[in-house]
């Protein structure tokens, strides 16, 4: 188990005295570790921060990110701690008016959606229940797990008609399409916070998702169709959305692929089709299975290489 971020690191006031407050600095909330490894007392003080968040932010980007950090902290919290349950419970009100703000019904009863506050309120929305489920040592059925991949796989219509650019429109849905993905194997998938995501101060070490591997964390990077030139590090799994895509598709076709961008799209739409209980082709399901089979394996030989290594983040449950 890596020490527990931040009193435990020396960085901060508690374990080091004259450093600065606990919680107060972006080094105490660094990407990699799991919430379950960050100081409880840095987390408390995330909340309060997010609860009177300074930004001139939309309501419902502030109540997303209130409720993440609700979620972090209720997951450094021990089991069966009532802060812990009311992190949560606070959480789940916190999210679902972002779902709601995102989708304003106006004065004529038309529904307008900001699809990217939509997406991101959704998505923890999605996935609490999991996270609660996690801190308490249980695991969700898969009536629950469809139902989450069913509620993702609408995420893919809210993208497809908001205002983006095709460049932004298919990253979008490449990121949904990736939890569509994992979904559909037997990883254990949680999405990533803004701490693990959108790090500011170690942003190669940012990850989109991340997989829970043996009671080990495995940061996971997708990268869509665009040039490469941000480098990650080595503790995160990247992996390639046209590579993953064409090389399945030849597995399962046995011939070359059209093109990337066509493959990826096809691929995105039998995902979003699976999730909703469309019935696929056999070849359609191949094609996926081998993308699938494809992910895990790479999670599995990624977590075993870093377990070798000796640098593996450990969580703490």
């Amino acid at each position: 188990m890596s020490e527990q971020l931040c009193f435990n690191a020396g960085i901060c006031a508690f374990g080091s005295p004259g450093a600065p407050e606990c919680g107060t600095e972006d080094r105490h909330f660094l990407p990699l570790p799991t919430a379950e490894e960050l100081c409880p007392n840095a987390l408390a003080q995330r909340v309060e921060y997010e609860r009177s968040n300074p930004y001139d932010l939309p309501q419902p980007v502030r109540d997303t990110r209130h409720a993440w950090a609700l979620t972090e902290h209720a997951r450094a919290l021990p089991c069966g701690d009532p802060l812990a349950e009311d992190c949560f419970d606070d959480a789940r009100l916190l999210v679902n008016r972002a779902v709601d703000g995102a989708a304003a019904t106006g004065a004529n009863g038309d529904r307008t959606i900001n699809a990217t506050q939509y997406v991101e309120a959704t998505l923890l929305d999605a996935y609490l229940p999991a996270f609660h489920a996690m801190h308490a040592s249980k695991r969700l059925g898969p009536e629950r797990s469809n139902l989450r991949r069913a509620r993702i796989a609408n995420l893919i219509d809210v993208v497809n008609g908001a205002d983006y650019n095709e460049n932004v429109r298919r990253g979008k849905r490449i990121k949904v399409g990736l939890h569509l993905l994992l979904g559909r194997s037997p990883l254990t998938i949680f999405p990533s916070s803004p701490r693990e995501g959108q790090n500011r101060l170690d942003p190669t070490n940012n990850h989109d998702v991340w997989a829970l591997e043996a009671g080990n964390k495995v940061p996971i990077k997708m990268r869509g169709l665009s040039r490469h030139t941000r480098e990650y590090s080595p503790k995160v799994l990247f992996l390639g959305a046209k590579a993953l895509v064409c090389t399945s598709y030849r597995r399962a076709y046995w011939t070359e692929v059209p093109t990337g961008t066509e493959a990826v799209d096809t691929v995105i739409h039998l995902l979003h089709q699976e999730a909703l209980g469309k019935q696929l082709g056999s070849r359609e399901k191949r094609w996926l299975d081998a993308m699938t089979n494809a992910v895990v394996q790479q999670v599995h030989a990624f977590a075993a290489a870093r377990q070798a290594l000796g640098v593996v983040e450990r969580s703490a449950y």
